[in-house]
């Protein structure tokens, strides 16, 4: 097992926090329990799910793709159940995030492209993995509070 690949995969995964943080942000009047409980178990999770991932990832030799569809769907049934919501108001605003950072996930590709123009699309590097770590962050501070004031006003009007 390669550390640096290990690396790699472990900034991939923990580009969900930053998502998980922006899909907590609209509902939390909605949640089951405290915030701290929530935000606490949340990372907890995540930060699990990503060390387990890389590990799974670099020890059997298996596709990114493959492992990380799973975890977010694990992470989405965790979510929903964190929530007191209608499953379609906790699938539309899971739904939103996941797009807004799949869409920042091609800058990072670009990025990797940039400084790697000889490797392939499956060779990301660490520097890329960083990149995408760092701009989700940035992109979920930049939007939490709108996802929390506008996100949270849509959700109290939206029908179900």
């Amino acid at each position: 097992m390669n550390l640096q690949n290990f690396f790699t995969s472990l900034f991939s995964y923990l580009s969900i926090f930053p998502a998980a943080v922006l899909c907590l942000a609209p509902v939390q009047n909605h949640l089951r329990f405290k915030k701290t409980h929530t935000f606490s178990a949340t990372a907890g999770l995540i930060i699990y799910f990503s060390i387990i991932g890389s590990f799974m990832e670099n020890y059997f030799s298996l596709d990114f793709n493959t492992l990380y569809l799973p975890v977010v769907v694990l992470l989405f049934f965790a979510y929903h159940n964190l929530l007191t919501l209608h499953v379609s108001q906790t699938l539309g605003v899971f739904m939103l995030v996941v797009v807004f950072f799949s869409f920042l996930v091609n800058f990072s590709i670009i990025f990797d492209a940039l400084q790697h123009p000889d490797r392939h699309l499956t060779d990301f590097s660490l520097q890329a993995a960083i990149f995408q770590f760092v701009i989700c962050m940035l992109f979920s501070v930049m939007t939490c509070r709108l996802m929390a004031k506008y996100g949270a006003f849509l959700l109290e009007h939206l029908q179900q």
